[in-house]
């Protein structure tokens, strides 16, 4: 849990819930935005078809037109003979409609010249038939007569585009058209509306180069056409119960969109808890291990893969913290421990010697046991401190040196101790160079050429070997002593161990020696190693880098 001094900003369930409803609320806007584009085009499209198929209708009936008729406008653009057959045919009853002189506008018979003087024009009575058309008529005007009425057929299928017709909308459908001569006079419309009629000069420049262009005008609904002729055609209707329905859809769209979000966001919040329990369990257990209970671990049963990963790490970290503890713990009681003795050497013998008058003799006696103590107290504070550099890093700059040449004058040191403790040493030394502590590396030498020396027996013999190998130097100090029994190596370059604790405390080893050597080869980069069999010797072998830099 966050404490109140967090802000909220700074929570990683938050943030993940926060880039949750970005997504989830992009995804269900888009989808749905998308589908309801895919819906209002579908339903354009279906209101577009259903309008071209009427205006083809229309189109069809204007194609069976004489083209003079739906190239011009008013009767007195006719020739002479057909408005004289229009004049004759006047009175006969005519559809809702018809393209007669009742159903057009223009001028009425008392404006058109007369049939002449001393002529009465034939009507039309009871039973009669209109007149023929003239002879050799243009067909542009006239078209074959309707073998029936006497009315040509084109006149009657104009008629048909009503706005109830079933040809050209479904019942609940008002239909409305209008249709354009070539000179934009209207030659046929019904039922239009009166709020936002359709224009011609607005439907040619909408027309495209297919000659089919649609307009949506309020709640209007309209399809422009070129038809035969020149003539322009525009069919439409009322689209108000389409947009109510959209409008549903849309709400509907937009109710379902939020319970969703509502829902993942939700959803989204109870996972990213989930998510993040395991780490708050972690938290829980780091915040309750202390000094006292390093042994605690965190539970990583029914983790995911990512966080059992970083709790392995953490537990491995832990494992080292509480070595490292233990073995600083250890390392002050064995300390406290090697420096207790030397110290109570000390003031055992000034106290023996300050409680009465002594000779000479006797002074000297106690100041040799306080310089001894003193001396093997000096050079355990010593390695303490040379551990302490190691750990904290500080040391000389590395400079090229020859491991050879180390070894060869520690060797040269030591033999005056091996000549006094009757140990042959023996030396194979190849030239092999790197980069390395020159002092340091010679401590490595002398320690281990020391506890062979000091750990053989009278007549024993030690061999120092330097070799190269590839890529590697390699130190090699053999001898055929007392040895190690194998339950002590793998605690052999611990702090403070000793095989043979008895006899180390008699020869004066503090069991630093071993542990010093490993730190300052792993500071070069190196391992070493040690084999021995109990009674058989020892051997130590020391791997270093020849092309380390540092």
């Amino acid at each position: 849990m966050l404490s109140m001094s967090s802000s909220w900003y700074r929570s990683l369930r938050w943030r993940i819930q926060v880039w949750h409803a970005l997504i989830l609320c992009c995804v269900v806007v888009g989808f749905g935005g998308l589908l309801y584009w895919e819906l209002v085009r579908s339903r354009w499209n279906d209101v577009d078809d259903e309008l071209i198929a009427a205006a083809r209708v229309l189109e069809g009936a204007l194609r069976a037109m004489p083209a003079g008729l739906v190239k011009q406008a008013g009767d007195d653009l006719l020739p002479e003979e057909f408005r004289e057959w229009l004049d004759a045919s006047r009175d006969l009853p005519r559809g809702p409609g018809g393209l007669g002189p009742a159903a057009r506008p223009g001028p009425g018979p008392a404006a058109r010249p007369g049939p002449g003087p001393g002529r009465r024009r034939p009507g039309p009575g009871p039973g009669r038939r209109p007149p023929p058309p003239p002879e050799r008529f243009n067909e542009d005007f006239a078209g074959p007569e309707y073998p029936d009425t006497g009315r040509p057929p084109w006149e009657k299928a104009l008629n048909l585009p009503g706005p109830r017709d079933e040809s050209l909308a479904r019942e609940d459908d008002d239909l409305y058209f209008v249709v354009w001569r070539q000179d934009r006079s209207v030659l046929r419309s019904a039922q239009l509306p009166s709020t936002s009629p359709p224009l011609a000069t607005r439907a040619i420049s909408l027309l495209g180069s297919d000659g089919v262009a649609s307009e949506q005008a309020n709640a209007h609904r309209r399809i422009y056409l070129n038809g035969p002729h020149g003539s322009l055609i525009c069919v439409g209707r009322d689209v108000h119960g389409e947009q109510e329905r959209l409008r549903q859809s849309a709400t509907l769209l937009m109710l379902s969109g939020s319970v969703i979000l509502l829902s993942g966001l939700a959803g989204g919040w109870w996972l990213s808890g989930r998510a993040i329990a395991p780490i708050a369990s972690m938290t829980r257990t780091a915040s309750e291990i202390d000094a006292t209970n390093l042994d605690q671990r965190m539970d990583l049963t029914r983790v995911d893969a990512e966080l059992e990963q970083l709790g392995t790490v953490l537990n491995h970290m832990l494992d080292r913290i509480d070595n490292a503890f233990r073995q600083q713990q250890q390392f002050t009681a064995d300390a406290s421990h090697e420096l207790r003795t030397p110290l109570a050497v000390i003031l055992s013998a000034t106290e023996l010697g300050l409680s009465r008058e002594r000779d000479a003799g006797a002074y000297r006696e106690q100041l040799e046991k306080c310089h001894r103590a003193a001396k093997r107290m000096h050079g355990l504070v010593e390695s303490l401190m040379s551990l302490a550099r190691l750990d904290a890093g500080v040391a000389e700059a590395p400079s090229p040196c020859d491991l050879a040449t180390v070894v060869g004058e520690s060797a040269e040191l030591l033999a005056p101790l091996a000549a006094q403790s009757q140990v042959q040493l023996r030396t194979e030394l190849e030239p092999c160079s790197l980069l390395g502590r020159h002092r340091l590396l010679a401590q490595v030498a002398t320690n281990l050429i020391h506890n062979a020396i000091q750990y053989n027996r009278p007549g024993g013999e030690v061999v120092v070997t330097v070799r190269a190998q590839g890529a590697e130097a390699v130190l090699t100090v053999r001898d055929n002593g007392v040895g190690i029994a194998a339950a002590d190596l793998p605690k052999l370059f611990d702090r403070f161990y000793r095989a043979d604790v008895d006899r180390a405390r008699t020869r004066g080893g503090s069991g630093l020696g071993l542990a010093i050597c490993q730190r300052i080869v792993a500071a070069h980069g190196g391992s070493i190693s040690a084999e021995s069999e109990l009674g058989a010797g020892a051997r130590f072998t020391v791997r270093l880098r020849r092309d380390r830099t540092e």
